[in-house]
């Protein structure tokens, strides 16, 4: 026994000692009991990491050491034989690496801790926790990959020795699909979704006590009944590895795995549609589930070579992140029955399964129950929103169930196996009038707990951050995804825009954590980061790598950083990380990105455009910098220098380019473009007074909303928030109205929309489960509203620094932390200017207290109670609006009201040799704003030009001419630009390329293109202050033509028709400028 360990006395220790640490976390989990039904939380690797937290008595305390035992045969409280740390001098709590003995597969051991605190007193020893392995290596799974059909259900018959109890068994699974395993008939994981979905480079197991399943009698059966779930496109057949480990009492283990000696039957399961349907004929008994069956007539499975296999079991690793499962129960109340569809709210919008219980139904009746996130006009469960062009009419999130018949009495249970919906409504149809039902809906997500909760006096905000973490609930089920209907994927630029919220109220470290390697595994050889992950889309659906979403590899560490102060997870993806750096500075032409793939609609679903070179120019300069910081708080010393440099030149070059000297503007002026230039730090300190109060201006006067979108709104949040603590942004809260975020809090199920409305016609980006556009409001209620901001990491120090006390005067939380819970309870009162606070500052943290008159303050740990009178608040002035901007001066535009003012240009080649002349161009003048659809973007100002060309040529540029009485002095421009929408379908995946030309009287012309990006308006321009013909143009030109070449920038590559058909455009204004051109 060690020395220390002889000095503790529980009894004469209790009343002077610091209390034992609690909370104990091995690699970002509680340790917990064994409950049957939950999955089991598995150290991650031979050396897991460990955390606790030291409760706070009294103030002044601190940890100045810890001493940790590990035991497997003994109370770890005495003797820790598997590994005893000592007495180890530091005030670390949090992600303390292993320092014993690497940890065996199938081992269990227990660990406990204690401290030392300020004045050199012991503390007792924590409670003992289990620290557990699975199969960590290859060599340690008894079982093979096996692979069978969709629906079915593979299973085995295996018999313990006779005469011997079972201690305890656990079952392990891994695999790429969705499964439900069972025991004789029992199944253990009906509550939850396994599998986590994974890059196909790698599976994750998860593990379940099944000690209570294993009866005394000696046969048992094992089955697992498995569909393609999200693997639909990349793989046929469903593939899982599965392994029983029983420990029996002689000391024994006899395990069980699967195997070509495996069977697999159809189930009652028909089929499995993700997205559309679930379909269930409980007619059909589910035989295969019980061993009184025999398995001999039945085909084995398929065993599959693991060098075959993308996910071999040498890339099968435990899962980092927390069960994925029913974790609440809703009762629905039912609403009136239209047109013979009865319809249940379930009160909030979940992701989740619904189950309803019916009595009175006869075998063969067809019932389908339809899950939607809202009612339309008459009362009747929609999913247009969710729905895509593809599905034409086809509905969405269908469970079909044919009825089984119970007896009169009994109850038929109508529930999903593997399917989870995004949903607050249930319509169910094909039930008979008389039949009894009762629909409840459980609540399905990764099982994590809510760490932050914040009130004030002003509802809005409440709403606001309550919103956001059901909505990052519903959105977080083991990978952070987009929404949970029709999409459910692992967008990486909605990861990056709501991480900062998610972390303030959700322990969500180690779904972060899991999800990461994805990230990094399904990176682009070159480094690129893609657009969803893991990538599960297949080669033709494939979403390239963007700066501004792929920023997610280096924005959630650097988040996860600043929570918690931990490196492990930077430590475990730096190399990726650097290798997405280095792919950003290679998409760089003379300091700004010319070379990226794609940018997700010029800022997706935004009102007001902001050109990409900005958007992702932004983002590779805060990207670099995050890099930096994570170096640096590494020792990489000589990498975060490095990467500063590289900063500070797209730095320089951006504010070169992108930023108009004459009167400090950026781009285009877009609330996005003043924002991305304040936040990402291209624009000079000095200019950013002035680009917020731009922002403010623009948000008044579009009645106190944001015009920006996924790409632009954290910036515009952070940059007004930065101001003035964000007056703007409690007036967007405050406005209800449609568009906005303020009408998100009264319309709609409860949760953020990914749309600033609701458009009851839109199909297909509608969805009424997103948490992108309101994450960033949740943390600005947290940061400034409230006023808590880490000011280190892991919040060793940290700041309560409310910003706007004299318009929101109340405000109390309380967060979890790593070192403990922080909470503070603070008001203004405005009629004796008083300030008042109370707060507790953890062991291990020191708090600075901002006071509204600007003193500071300090506390360390402890309970503190502070007040201040003859507090004088700052005074406010509301943002007036801002001047409707000229249009460049000399402009000639379309929408002068000029409407035939162009014409085919009779030099065009309308076709190649040899082919049959070209029809010719349709020309026709669009009087009202195009809105373009399913995808809405900015529209271009009418009158529009829409031009039609009957039969497109590759290769052959087609042309229209500008007519004009006498040639043009354009002496005065830098430069001439046109306008074009050529977001239309057709030519999917082809390089396409407007143009503009512009004609000299003599003779010589000059001519631009530019490379459209999806979802947007482009913009073609063409510098012309050192072309001497600008003096005298007779000829302004523009064009498009298109080659068979891949341009990611127009989606995927897909077969075209066999004959040309007509392809559609739009031409806007049309003008030149004097400004530097700044985009």
């Amino acid at each position: 026994m060690p020395s220390e360990a002889k000095k503790i006395s529980p009894l004469a220790y209790a009343d002077t000692i610091s209390p034992a640490p609690t909370k104990l976390r091995i690699d970002d989990r509680f340790a917990t009991v064994d409950i049957p039904g939950i999955a089991l939380p598995l150290a991650t690797t031979p050396h897991p990491r460990i955390s606790w937290v030291v409760p706070l008595v009294r103030p002044g305390q601190e940890q100045a050491a810890y001493q940790i035992n590990v035991s497997r045969d003994s109370d770890p409280r005495v003797h820790g034989d598997v590994w005893s740390s000592g007495i180890i001098s530091s005030t670390s709590n949090s992600d303390i690496p292993w320092g014993g003995r690497p940890l065996q597969s199938f081992e269990r051991v227990r660990l406990s801790v204690r401290v030392t605190d300020e004045h050199g007193q012991l503390s007792l020893w924590s409670e003992p926790v289990v620290v557990e392995t699975g199969p960590l290596q290859a060599e340690a799974w008894a079982a093979d990959w096996i692979t069978f059909p969709t629906t079915h259900a593979a299973c085995t018959d295996f018999h313990l020795p006779p005469g011997q109890k079972v201690r305890r068994a656990v079952l392990h699974l891994a695999g790429h699909g969705v499964a439900v395993a069972a025991l004789d008939g029992n199944r253990i994981n009906a509550d939850a979704r396994d599998f986590c979905d994974t890059s196909l480079k790698r599976s994750t197991a998860r593990a379940y006590d099944v000690t209570s399943a294993l009866t005394e009698h000696t046969t048992h059966r094992l089955s697992i009944v498995a569909t393609l779930g999200h693997y639909r496109i990349v793989l046929e057949q469903p593939r899982v590895l599965v392994e029983l480990v029983v420990d029996l009492e002689d000391g024994t283990v006899f395990r069980v795995g699967s195997s070509n000696e495996w069977h697999h039957a159809p189930t009652s399961l028909v089929a499995d549609q993700p997205f559309y349907v679930e379909d269930h004929d409980a007619r059909r008994t589910d035989d295969w589930l019980h061993q009184h069956h025999s398995l001999e007539q039945l085909p084995h499975v398929d065993a599959l070579d693991a060098s075959s296999v993308p996910a071999s079991a040498t890339t099968v690793t435990p899962e980092a992140g927390p069960p994925i499962r029913i974790v609440r129960s809703l009762k629905a109340q039912e609403l009136p029955t239209v047109d013979g569809m009865r319809v249940y709210d379930v009160g909030e919008n979940i992701s989740g399964r619904m189950a309803a219980l019916v009595r009175g139904v006869t075998a063969g009746v067809r019932v389908e129950v339809i899950h939607g996130e809202k009612l339309n006009t008459r009362g009747v469960v929609d999913t247009t929103n969710i729905r895509l062009p593809d599905d034409v009419e086809r509905e969405r999130q269908v469970l079909a169930w044919t009825c089984a018949g119970a007896a009169a009495g009994d109850v038929e249970t109508i529930t999903p196996w593997f399917a989870s919906y995004g949903f607050r409504y249930v319509g169910i149809r094909g039930l008979p009038l008389d039949a009894e039902v009762s629909v409840t809906a459980g609540v399905l997500h990764s099982d994590v707990e809510r760490t932050g909760q914040l009130r004030t006096n002003v509802a809005q905000i409440d709403s606001l951050v309550d919103m956001a973490a059901r909505s990052q609930l519903n959105n977080s089920v083991g990978f952070p995804s987009d929404c949970p209907t029709r999409e459910q994927s692992g967008w990486t630029g909605d990861a990056a825009i709501s991480a900062e919220a998610a972390l303030s109220h959700l322990g969500l470290e180690g779904m972060y954590r899991n999800w990461l390697v994805d990230v990094a595994l399904d990176a682009m050889p070159n480094g690129a980061v893609r657009g969803v992950a893991p990538h599960l889309l297949g080669e033709k659906l494939v979403q390239p790598g963007d700066p501004v979403w792929g920023a997610a590899l280096v924005e959630i560490p650097w988040q996860l950083w600043w929570a918690t102060g931990n490196l492990s997870t930077i430590i475990e993806i730096l190399p990726a990380m650097r290798t997405w750096a280095d792919w950003q500075v290679g998409t760089l032409e003379d300091g700004v990105v010319r070379h990226s793939d794609i940018s997700y609609g010029a800022d997706w679903l935004a009102f007001e455009q902001t050109p990409p070179v900005l958007l992702q120019t932004a983002a590779v300069a805060t990207s670099l910098r995050q890099l930096a910081d994570l170096e640096g708080a590494l020792g990489m010393y000589t990498e975060e220098a490095r990467r500063r440099e590289q900063a500070a030149s797209v730095i320089a070059a951006a504010r070169n380019f992108m930023r108009d000297p004459s009167n400090g503007q950026w781009a285009n002026d877009s609330q996005a473009s003043s924002a991305l230039a304040v936040s990402s730090g291209l624009a000079p300190a000095a200019d950013h007074v002035f680009l917020a109060d731009r922002i403010q201006r623009d948000v008044a006067t579009r009645g106190n909303r944001l015009a920006s979108g996924f790409s632009g709104t954290q910036a515009v949040v952070r940059t007004l928030a930065a101001a003035d603590g964000g007056t703007a942004l409690l007036d967007a809260v405050l406005q209800d109205e449609q568009p906005g975020i303020g009408s998100m809090l009264v319309d709609g199920p409860g949760t953020f929309w990914e749309t600033w409305w609701i458009d009851n016609q839109n199909v297909g980006v509608a969805s009424l489960d997103h948490v992108a556009l309101g994450a960033p409001f949740a943390a600005w209620a947290w940061s400034h509203v409230a006023g808590l901001r880490a000011l280190e990491p892991g919040f060793r120090r940290f700041a309560i620094a409310p910003r706007l006390a004299d318009l929101v005067t109340e405000a109390s939380f309380e967060r979890d932390t790593v070192r403990g819970c922080i909470a503070a309870a603070w008001s203004y009162t405005a009629a004796d200017r008083t300030f008042r606070c109370t707060l507790t500052v953890p062991v291990g943290s020191m708090c600075e207290l901002h006071v509204p008159n600007g003193e500071t303050l300090e506390f360390g740990s402890g309970t503190h109670t502070f007040e201040r009178t003859d507090v004088v608040m700052p005074e406010r002035s509301k943002a007036a609006p801002r001047d409707v901007p000229a249009a460049p001066p000399g402009g000639r535009w379309l929408s002068d009201g000029v409407e035939s003012s162009w014409q085919e240009s009779p030099t065009a080649e309308r076709a190649p040799a040899g082919e049959v002349t070209a029809e010719a161009l349709l020309l026709r003048t669009l009087d009202t704003d195009v809105i373009c659809a399913p995808v809405y973007h900015e529209p271009i100002a009418a009158p529009t030009l829409e031009i039609t060309i009957p039969r497109f040529h590759p290769d052959v540029a087609r042309w229209i001419t500008m007519d004009q009485s006498a040639p043009l002095d354009l002496s005065a421009a830098r430069f001439v630009f046109a306008h074009f929408d050529v977001d239309g379908p057709g030519l999917a995946g082809r390089a396409l390329r407007p143009l503009l030309r512009l004609t000299s009287t003599n003779g010589t012309f000059i001519c631009a293109e530019a490379r459209p990006l999806p979802i947007a308006w482009n913009r073609v321009a063409i510098d012309v202050d050192h072309w001497p013909g600008r003096a005298s143009v007779t000829a302004i030109e523009v064009g498009i033509q298109w080659s068979d070449n891949h341009d990611w920038g127009r989606g995927p590559y897909v077969e075209l028709p066999s004959s040309s058909e007509p392809f559609t455009f739009t031409v806007g204004r049309v003008g030149w400028s004097s400004a530097p051109r700044t985009f």
